[in-house]
């Protein structure tokens, strides 16, 4: 069966070479698949406002259609891109079957000539009188609105000399999508002298009117793909010079729900796909939220005691705050940096205060020991807020109040059952034992003066034979031990001492 088809299509082909035919036009259904065999012209057509896009095409033997019939074998290639060229973005056209732009696509045998399957609809596109007013303005609508350029080119707008400027808007509160279809996206392989184009072929620009935010139309490349999202309601809209017939189609749709007229009293808060209504007088409030162009929600009263239905009115001029990318990369930094600062600091101050804690807590009060000749105090860890101590004036090293010769402090903890003090408890006992008064058993007489030859006199002073010194400080304790041989014990006046300098101490 195979073999008897592919015989019959290349007997019907050289027969078709032969023979002069003329070529029957062959009227086609927008929104519906056609067939066009050899030697007949495929006719599309549309309204005045629109033009053809074309949704499919086909070249080849198609089997299961008008022109092969009883087959399940099929060579076919996709000859969407030389049939963009030829049919897509004008109101009307017409293609010739068998046709040359497609023959370089054929998949199946050179000589065996195919069938030409497509399918199309009719897009509206805003009419060429659109230019007669000045500045040329356009409404993006929900459902979309959509400039063509095979109209642009037409007059009064003559693109083809001259660039244009068009200024788009929506309702306050939308957005527009910007939507660029190239029917010539596939002109490098179709026409070898547009080898030379650049890979962006500029049609014009886009500018948001709001952010400033501006995008380039580069076709040569996709067929259709989005330019731009606007953050505002109104974009700006400039095409270079139309020189050739390349065509192309611009689509312009408002995106979101459209800002509502707050009631009388009444205050609107609106964020991204939500709005808030409340009375100034009263805590009611409606909120809203935006599906697919509408406002979805309970409607929204007026702020009187008697809820009633809300007209809209007309819409209210909003427009949500946008900041330029630098002045927010500007700030983003600014707030690192301040968070960097403010963990530093925080980081310092904890550190300080821990290192003032521990010299607290490990403070102590050292005395030192008699090592050079000296003795001397030194305080250390003294708590914050509080002054530092004087330091105790050091006290010369002499034999006659050494901590030696006191052993007072010592017996007396032993003989109330503590512990002997520590060295530097007892030397500092002994530093203040010269405070302590000399007792007066006798009259030592009337002193000379310390003045003239007499000054490095040596002098005599008797001390008590039967009394002790420690009799006026220390209690008696009873022992059943032997007594010891009593101990000479001298307490000297330091202010005396230094006042007539060489004394000899001797018993009466």
């Amino acid at each position: 069966m195979t073999c008897l088809f592919w015989t019959f299509a290349f007997a019907f082909s050289l027969c078709g070479v032969q023979a002069d035919q003329s070529y029957s036009y062959q009227s086609t259904v927008p929104n519906s698949q056609s067939d066009v065999c050899q030697w007949e012209v495929f006719g599309g057509r549309c309204q005045n406002n629109e033009v053809i896009v074309l949704d499919r095409a086909e070249y080849g033997l198609l089997g299961h259609g008008r022109c092969y019939v009883a087959t399940d074998d099929s060579c076919s290639s996709n000859v969407l891109g030389p049939a963009d060229l030829l049919c897509s973005g004008q109101p009307q056209c017409e293609v010739r079957i068998p046709n040359s732009n497609f023959d370089s696509t054929n998949e199946c045998l050179k000589l065996l000539r195919g069938s030409f399957r497509s399918s199309y609809s009719c897009l509206p596109v805003v009419p060429s009188s659109i230019c007669s007013s000045s500045p040329i303005r356009l409404t993006a609508s929900r459902s979309g609105t959509t400039l063509s350029g095979f109209h642009l080119r037409q007059s009064p707008c003559n693109g083809a000399f001259r660039s244009l400027s068009i200024t788009v808007t929506s309702k306050p509160g939308q957005q527009i999508n910007v939507t660029f279809v190239d029917f010539a996206w596939d002109i490098r392989n179709v026409m070898p002298e547009a080898q030379s184009l650049p890979a962006c072929i500029i049609y014009g620009s886009v500018k948001d009117l709001q952010t400033g935010r501006t995008e380039q139309i580069c076709g040569g490349q996709r067929r259709k793909h989005e330019v731009m999202l606007s953050l505002g309601n109104q974009l700006q809209l400039t095409l270079q010079p139309i020189s050739d017939n390349r065509p192309f189609a611009i689509m312009f749709k408002a995106m979101g729900c459209a800002d509502i007229t707050p009631p009388l009293n009444a205050w609107m808060n609106r964020s991204d796909d939500s709005v808030t209504v409340g009375c100034q007088n009263s805590a009611q409030s409606w909120t809203l939220r935006c599906h697919e162009g509408q406002w979805i929600g309970r409607p929204v009263g007026n702020c009187s005691q008697t809820v009633t239905s809300f007209q809209e009115g007309p819409p209210v001029a909003w427009q949500p705050l946008v900041l330029p990318d630098s002045i927010v990369i500007a700030l983003i930094a600014a707030v690192a940096f301040l968070i960097c600062v403010g963990i530093t600091t925080l980081g310092a101050v904890c550190y300080k205060r821990a290192q003032v804690k521990q010299e607290y807590y490990q403070g102590t009060l050292e005395l030192m020991h008699y090592n050079t000749g000296k003795r001397s105090i030194r305080y250390t860890g003294t708590p914050p807020g509080r002054p530092r101590p004087a330091p105790v004036p050091a006290v010369p090293e002499s034999p006659y109040y050494s901590a030696a010769n006191f052993p007072y402090s010592l017996a007396r903890r032993h003989s109330e059952g503590h512990p002997p003090n520590p060295p530097h408890e007892r030397t500092y006992e002994s530093l203040h034992i010269l405070d302590r008064p000399i007792p007066e058993e006798q009259e030592l007489g009337e002193a000379e003066p310390l003045n003239g030859p007499n000054i490095h006199q040596t002098r005599t002073l008797p001390l008590p034979r039967n009394r002790r010194v420690d009799d006026y400080y220390a209690p008696p304790v009873a022992s059943t031990s032997q007594p010891e041989k009593d101990p000479k014990y001298y307490v000297l006046d330091k202010n005396f001492i230094r006042a007539t300098g060489n004394i000899q101490l001797e018993d009466d």
